[in-house]
């Protein structure tokens, strides 16, 4: 990752930015330093090896290494510069206002000084600018003889701000630490209590009014509580646990340019529990609602992108629109954005593979899905998807073998998981996962098993249909085993069933 620091960093920047980067390097100062930059602009992969020969005429791998030291230097001077000029131009009328505010100050400027005080302190107030605000707090006080400070007042306002930041430490610690066992929890396949985590959670502090119309604040809270409910397959609690969260927000005016970023994950997130519960058309217009927060340059540089794009294409294919979402998806990789994020494009592969089984595309479907072994190990997924992904990428794969013609393969790999899945699938949420895939496995040493009553009584006793409580992708799973009993094609099935779920709907 050192050497290639370079190319990673020089990915990252939009293409006006690496073109005006390489505008600003003197091509006299070093010429080698010139040629490493237009062979960085044009985009090419290239090894060390055939840089090196690029620039020097032959391989000097030596001198290679010292002019990208050189180079990276300079990138990360400019990246730094223009990090600190877009910082400074979102705080600019605070920034302003405290700077002016100073200056009034060491001329003596009282009243000027006093009136720029009290605006800078309106807008970090606004935008929960609570390190600003301590300062603003500290000049008041400091020459409170000479601006005629409310001193109690200030002092007041100071402590309560104190507090509040202080409230936030405490909930970013706790975050961390829940977290990190989320993150064990997710590839083991463990399920937390998610009473527990309340307790853990708002145990520490209690809710002000300040705090609930914060929009970092609540974000934190709502993915420490989103994330465990996750693992209880609770869905329909997420969509009202994002939904309210989020309606309070924007009634509280909370969201703003300096955080639009949090009201993109926030929709995000309801987005993906409509999408659980079936409910496609509003996760769709929460999608299209991030999707126009995006920048309007370079979206694609923008680290949600990914993810709001492979979650539409999933609302795409279970809406009747398969050839749309697999065209989106297609662009997708070959713009080469997916090669970025490994996590996302895996997932992506899978979207793709399951659109393309839909369609038809059988053997196509089986080659998409291969990829995510291909370029990822399954320590890798697990510790990067966690282990129920990983069980039910696999769960797929069974069955885009089996309906690709190869079911000897199919029926190896079940029986394969069933070795490797055994402790993992005796949670209480996995065992209808067994059941399932022991009714698969019936089916695959004798298809003709789907002709007996007996079959279709046993599989109807398993209770897989838990209706309202059902997500898409139990809903996707069982309604493909339904198909194979009633000889019916799978997507009509599953269109059906889904038309069913509507009924639930809130």
């Amino acid at each position: 990752m050192a050497f290639e620091l370079l190319e990673t960093l020089f990915t990252e920047l939009t293409d006006a930015q690496a073109a005006e980067f390489v505008r600003e390097q003197d091509p006299k100062s070093d010429s080698k330093e010139s040629k490493l930059f237009d062979l960085l602009l044009s985009k090419v992969k290239r090894t060390p090896a055939q840089m090196s020969t690029k620039i020097y005429g032959s391989e000097n791998m030596q001198a290679y290494q010292s002019l990208r030291k050189r180079a990276l230097q300079k990138l990360e001077e400019y990246i730094s510069r223009i990090r600190i000029e877009a910082k400074h131009r979102k705080r600019d009328s605070r920034m302003s206002d405290l700077v002016m505010a100073e200056f009034c100050i060491e001329h003596k400027l009282w009243d000027a000084a006093r009136q720029y005080l009290q605006d800078a302190t309106r807008a970090s107030q606004k935008f929960n600018d609570s390190d600003q605000l301590n300062s603003i707090y500290r000049m008041q006080l400091v020459h409170a003889r000479y601006l005629a400070t409310d001193i109690d007042a200030v002092s007041m306002a100071w402590e309560d701000n104190n507090r509040r930041l202080e409230q936030f430490r405490i909930l970013t610690a706790t975050s961390a630490a829940l977290q990190k066992q989320l993150d064990e929890a997710k590839i083991s396949g463990a399920i937390l209590d998610p009473q527990e985590i309340k307790k853990q959670v708002l145990g520490r502090f209690r809710l002000e009014e300040e705090e609930k119309t914060n929009a970092e604040f609540m974000f934190q809270l709502m993915q420490i509580f989103r994330n465990t409910l996750v693992s209880t397959k609770n869905y329909y609690r997420i969509e009202d646990l994002t939904r309210r969260m989020y309606n309070r927000l924007i009634e509280g005016n909370a969201f703003h340019a300096s955080n639009v970023h949090i009201q993109l994950e926030m929709l995000f997130m309801h987005a993906q529990a409509c999408y659980h519960n079936c409910r496609f058309d509003r996760a769709e217009e929460l999608l299209n609602e991030a999707h126009a927060l995006l920048p309007l340059k370079n979206p694609r540089k923008h680290p949600l992108y990914l993810r709001i794009t492979s979650l539409h294409s999933m609302v795409l294919g279970y809406t009747k629109r398969v050839p749309e979402a697999m065209a989106g998806l297609r662009s997708e990789f070959d713009s080469g954005a997916p090669d970025r994020e490994p996590s996302e494009r895996a997932n992506m592969w899978l979207n793709l593979a399951m659109c393309e089984f839909i369609s038809g595309e059988h053997r196509q479907a089986i080659r998409t899905i291969q990829n995510i072994a291909m370029h990822h190990t399954a320590a890798w997924q697990r510790k990067h998807l966690g282990q129920e992904w990983v069980y039910k990428m696999e769960l797929v794969e069974v069955v885009l073998l089996y309906d690709g013609g190869q079911p000897d393969a199919a029926e190896i790999k079940l029986e394969q998981m069933m070795i490797r899945y055994k402790d993992f699938l005796k949670g209480e949420i996995y065992e209808r996962g067994a059941a399932f895939m022991r009714f698969v496995q019936q089916f695959f040493r004798n298809p003709d098993i789907l002709k007996t009553p007996g079959f279709h009584v046993a599989v109807k006793a398993a209770g897989f249909n838990r209706h309202e409580h059902e997500d898409i992708h139990a809903i996707t799973f069982f309604c493909w085993m339904k198909s194979k009993m009633l000889g019916q094609p799978f997507y009509e099935v599953l269109m059906e069933r889904i038309g069913e779920q509507r009924q639930y709907h809130r």
